[in-house]
């Protein structure tokens, strides 16, 4: 939690020892004396000249707080400061003042405050329990002690914003009215009451060697897509079409088809980390090893030795026939044929190996050149088709990466089926008429995360709308050789401040300083990319709420893809009609929270998963908790970071005659208008 306290002072240290703004030479000789406020009560807008002893001679060095809030302080004598009480929420209350000189502090005092006589009476809140209200303005003020005893509320301030990089400072603050005693100020949050259980999974016991080793991949596949993509995003909506026409008619693709099983082809591999000009680099000559009616199968033959059977290459070819791709059309609709030939390329090469050494961490990719023509336009690495490349067993590490053939004979189909997804979102956006543009890569990710669920669905007998529980979810009970579901709760966990050790605390400022659209923000939840699970959240309770008024879930996820825009624009788009974006947004924050909790109303649930029981069977550090708050004064300074959450609980404790929160920017004043705030009552 940032404490400005901390920086304030700091900063009186410096200024000080550097002279200050008069001749203050050093700290007093003890802690400050508040003797007198003038005007008392203090009124809320206006100026207050504080009265006392061992105050600091410049203004800088003077810290003054009225209920953790801080005040500007205008000018300063050793004896006297005269401060500004920021503009407040219409009511009368009582609160607590103290001064700060360096390292130490007056007694506080207490202080009844007035408001502003042209400042609006704060917003009753009216709400049963399990209902949500969402707010657009740029400051608020909420009563939330008209309600009835032991009320207590989910507060969210979110960001609606959609640069990732951007963050947002925000203070929540507390305030009981004068009809009540004021209490001790609530400096910390208080512990959360949410009952563990006696052994709680602990994520990292499941990072196995290669479920570590497609952690890896995630970690490293984030800046290849982004480098993969660069090449053709801007010039998309004119080269692809423009470039796939200069093919003759009558022309068929690298790979016709008709191949047969034991052939030899030459295939132009991009280099991981280059672009789409690259040729001799990334010739490779490799083998056809297995054929169905919906994919190939092909090994570089200078692959190390180690490798897959041909009878294992023969299960990978059905399981993706049956499971993998007969789910995802389903799903996602028909997936493009821009090579004639009615089949999924997949080729197993060192070079990915090789690259891995050198310069990423990734099992394999999809190529978005493969949709352009060759050598048209400066694309050169294209094999002009649906191609998937993934890296090769090496048992002994020939090309510098150990790759266990059976760890990963068990985990590609999970790879694949990821993959495959990207297949559908490139072709369908590079081909059509209309798109302006690729899909964000964090729905593009998110999505290819959701087909490892539903793909986990079809192999497992499962169906989206169960309700699943943590069993299911993290796989406890070992029913698979792979844990089809584990991905996405793994990111999730990070993303509400898992600190990957068992005994360490909570990561602070998760999961709000944390973005879940962006790659290279500097956010402290495991410096890792979060837009795998935490997309694949939004786009799972997206489909369960709004999938079967849009058609089915299936034209839901289809829409996707074949809209015209990126991001929340496409997002926004397809949800036409549901309600605004930043409203839905709203509801599936709350519900992360909310669900499976009693009460909870149907627009805060995830019916596919018991996010209630993931919670209680993780450990407490590992899932989300609201900062809590009882019925007390406080203010919590917090640091938003776009588009994410902060998430308070207030209340619980007996609902006081009148108790105001109030959410401003940080420093007073307006917030900007990309945040908005939103309220659940719980109880």
């Amino acid at each position: 939690m940032y404490r400005p306290i901390v920086f304030v002072l700091a900063l009186s240290v410096f200024l000080t020892a550097c002279g200050g703004d008069d001749d203050s030479t050093g700290p007093p000789s003890g802690p400050p004396q508040i003797t007198g406020v003038s005007p008392d009560p203090l009124i809320e807008g206006q100026d207050a000249t504080i009265s006392g002893s061992n105050f600091a001679s410049n203004t800088a060095s003077n810290m003054v707080v009225l209920d953790g809030v801080p005040l500007p302080v205008s000018a300063a004598t050793s004896t006297s400061l005269t401060v500004t009480i920021p503009s407040g929420c219409g009511l009368a209350r009582v609160a607590t003042l103290e001064v700060s000189v360096f390292s130490l502090t007056s007694g506080p005092i207490n202080m009844t405050v007035n408001p502003d006589p042209n400042s609006p009476a704060p917003e009753t809140v009216s709400l049963a329990v399990g209902e949500q209200a969402v707010y657009h303005d740029t400051s608020y003020c909420f009563n939330l002690g008209s309600g009835p005893a032991n009320a207590q509320y989910l507060l969210g301030v979110q960001s609606t914003g959609t640069s990732g990089n951007t963050v947002r400072g925000v203070t929540v603050q507390g305030i009981l009215g004068t009809s009540t005693a004021a209490p001790a100020r609530s400096v910390t949050a208080l512990p959360s009451s949410r009952l563990v259980r006696p052994e709680p999974f602990q994520p990292q016991s499941f990072e196995d060697p290669f479920a570590r080793m497609y952690r890896q991949h995630r970690l490293g596949h984030t800046a290849l897509m982004e480098s993969l993509v660069a090449p053709v995003r801007e010039p998309m909506a004119f080269r692809g079409a423009a470039s796939l026409a200069q093919r003759a008619p009558d022309r068929l693709g690298l790979i016709d088809g008709k191949e047969n099983v034991g052939e030899l082809e030459e295939f132009r591999v991009r280099r991981l980390g280059r672009d789409c000009s690259d040729i001799a680099t990334g010739l490779v000559t490799a083998e056809l090893r297995a054929k169905t009616a919906t994919s190939m199968w092909w090994t570089d033959v200078d692959n190390p030795p180690g490798g897959f059977t041909n009878a294992q290459f023969d299960e990978l070819a059905a399981l993706f026939d049956n499971s993998i791709y007969a789910t995802e059309v389903a799903e996602y609709g028909a997936v493009t044929d821009l090579d004639g030939n009615g089949r999924i390329v997949i080729i197993m090469t060192k070079q990915i190996n090789s690259d891995n050494a050198s310069t990423s961490q990734t099992i394999g990719f999809v190529n978005p050149c493969d949709f352009l023509a060759r050598d048209v336009d400066g694309i050169h690495t294209s094999n002009e088709g649906e191609f998937f490349y993934t890296l090769a067993p090496d048992p002994d590490s020939t090309f510098g990466q150990f790759v266990d053939p059976v760890s990963f004979f068990e985990f590609l189909p999970l790879v694949i089926a990821h993959e495959f997804t990207h297949i559908f979102q490139f072709g369908r956006r590079i081909v059509s008429p209309t798109a302006t543009d690729l899909m964000a890569l964090f729905v593009s990710e998110g999505q290819a995360t959701l087909s490892e669920e539903i793909v986990g669905h079809s192999v497992l007998s499962n169906t989206a709308r169960q309700n699943l529980n943590v069993r299911v979810a993290l796989n406890l009970d070992s029913l698979q050789a792979y844990p089809w579901y584990l991905n996405p709760w793994v990111d999730m966990v990070y993303y509400f401040g898992w600190p990957a050790d068992r005994d360490a605390d909570k990561i602070e400022g998760a999961p709000q300083e944390c973005t879940w659209i962006a790659s290279d923000s500097d956010h402290p939840c495991g410096g890792r990319s979060l837009w795998y699970g935490v997309t694949w959240s939004l786009l799972r309770w997206l489909s369960d709420q709004y999938g079967d008024a849009l058609g089915g879930e299936a034209a839901f996820q289809t829409a996707i893809i074949d809209g015209d825009r990126s991001g929340f624009d496409n997002l926004g788009d397809v949800l036409a009609g549901q309600g605004s974006f930043d409203d839905l947004l709203a509801q599936w924050a709350a519900t992360l929270y909310m669900d499976d909790r009693p009460g909870a109303i149907a627009p805060l649930t995830m019916s596919s998963w018991d996010l209630r029981s993931v919670a209680d069977g993780l450990l407490d550090t590992a899932w989300l908790h609201p900062t809590e708050y009882g019925f007390v004064n406080f203010a919590d300074d917090v640091t938003i970071r776009d588009p994410s959450t902060a998430y308070f609980l207030v209340g619980g404790n007996g609902a006081p005659q009148s108790y105001t929160v109030r959410v401003r920017a940080t420093g007073g004043g307006d917030m900007s208008q990309l945040l908005q705030v939103w309220l659940v009552r719980t109880q």
